[in-house]
């Protein structure tokens, strides 16, 4: 079961590290230049993902796990969910940060949404999992 759940756990630690990397992109970080509530929370998600990825890595030791370990890759484009709101009045749109493209309508196809949200359910998911390893 250990190293099931910790599979789980690189997996989530991966796509959140992913997830977070993008949040951090220029463009984005200007969408969110007016809303310090997210521009803090994404801030408190980094160093919760650092500091419990560094508990990950001496698990991962007592463990023997290694990079060698595959992780299923997500074919799927990932686009932003950004409330935006420059004017007063909140607006959500989407970015991609990989095409730099940004949308006002949901985009479609084989997609991936990632908002503030979905961020900290990973993230909570992430906490719970490694603990179980602790």
């Amino acid at each position: 079961l250990r190293p099931l759940v910790l599979r789980d756990c690189r997996q989530l630690q991966a796509r959140l590290q992913a997830d977070l990397t993008r949040w951090d992109n220029q463009d984005v970080r200007s969408m969110l230049r007016e809303d310090q509530q997210a521009v803090q929370l994404l801030r408190r998600l980094r160093e919760q993902l650092d500091a419990v990825g560094a508990e990950m890595q001496e698990v991962e030791g007592v463990c023997g796990a290694s990079d060698s370990d595959a992780l299923p890759a997500d074919e799927r484009q990932v686009w932003l969910s950004v409330e935006w709101d420059r004017y007063g009045t909140p607006m959500r749109l989407f970015h991609n940060v990989e095409t730099a493209r940004t949308v006002w309508e949901m985009p479609e196809g084989a997609v991936r949404i990632s908002d503030l949200y979905s961020l900290r359910a990973d993230m909570e998911r992430f906490v719970q999992k490694a603990s179980v390893l602790a």
